[in-house]
């Protein structure tokens, strides 16, 4: 124990006679794991991005109000029908709003003041792989829709 303590007694000599140095050493030691937490948090971010987008490309088509759903059906099946496309959803605009709901979590009673069909019904598309030409006929086809 008498060895301890003089090991100790000596590295209180040592700070009261150098302080400077003491600084130094704690503060570098400070950066250094700021640095390594500034990366962590770095890392844990760009997995969640690239997670996000390899789910794919989606393309939301909005529907027009009160479309019979024989016509959103029909939609939904030539959409199908196209190499591009991976799946096809239907969002009704009740689920929309329960999907919005649980998305805003503790905040959802703000959609006690949004009107009931405030939200539109919308065929979700997710394309099988990413390819921009291919978005942006599938966006064309859809803008030259009458009912989208």
């Amino acid at each position: 124990m008498t060895y301890l303590a003089c090991l100790f007694r000596q590295a209180l000599r040592g700070m009261r006679s150098n302080p400077l140095i003491q600084v130094g050493a704690v503060g570098s030691i400070a950066m250094g794991l700021l640095l390594v937490g500034l990366v962590a948090v770095l890392v844990l971010n760009i997995n969640r991005l690239t997670t996000r987008w390899g789910r794919g490309t989606h393309v939301v088509a909005y529907l027009a109000p009160d479309l019979p759903q024989a016509r959103v059906e029909q939609l939904a099946a030539l959409l199908r029908q196209r190499p591009e496309v991976g799946t096809v959803t239907h969002v009704s605009g009740a689920r929309a709003r329960r999907l919005l709901a649980q998305s805003l979590g503790a905040q959802s009673d703000l959609l006690e003041t949004v009107e009931p069909g405030f939200l539109p019904a919308s065929l979700e598309i997710r394309l099988k792989a990413v390819d921009e030409a291919a978005a942006r006929a599938l966006v064309a086809l859809l803008a030259s829709a009458r009912d989208v």
